[in-house]
């Protein structure tokens, strides 16, 4: 080789070098910056933490009674379990009952889609068997019928 190929040869190695340093700088800053602008809001939300009164008066809860069988939540006497009796009160309760015609109505919807899907069942079982019945007749493979002859079969159908 040449003196002029060869300093050619080093010029474009040190171009690619020099360009692959400057992509990994430029791809460097990118996620230094995803993370300042992380930690900027992280300071954000800590100043505003920060801000507000430490003992903030929290909601009150309803209170709580353990019993035996279960865990009372709700301070209503309609849904606490008659006294003295030591069964739990496994019943749903009314305010989240659905409605008589609710339910009626979704009885029906159901019957409605039963009877689609046995339907449908029905019409493919026939079509199944039908196939089967003509594949075993040889009708599949015969040709169909023309002229005076499929005027024949339509009358006789």
């Amino acid at each position: 080789m040449s003196n002029r190929t060869d300093k050619l040869t080093q010029a474009r190695n040190a171009l690619f070098h020099l360009t692959a340093q400057r992509e990994a700088t430029i791809e460097r800053l990118v996620r230094i910056g995803a993370r300042m602008k992380a930690a900027e809001r992280l300071v954000r939300r800590r100043e505003k933490l920060a801000a507000k009164p430490a003992n903030a008066a929290k909601p009150a809860l309803p209170p709580m009674r353990l019993d035996e069988t279960r865990v009372v939540i709700s301070t209503r006497p309609q849904d606490r379990p008659p006294a003295g009796s030591d069964e739990p009160n496994l019943e749903i309760p009314d305010f989240l009952r659905r409605q008589k015609e609710g339910e009626a109505k979704d009885a029906a919807a159901r019957e409605e889609i039963l009877a689609q899907q046995s339907g449908r069942k029905q019409a493919k079982s026939r079509a199944r068997v039908g196939k089967m019945l003509a594949e075993k007749a040889g009708d599949t493979k015969r040709m169909p019928l023309t002229g005076k002859d499929a005027l024949a079969a339509i009358r006789r159908a």
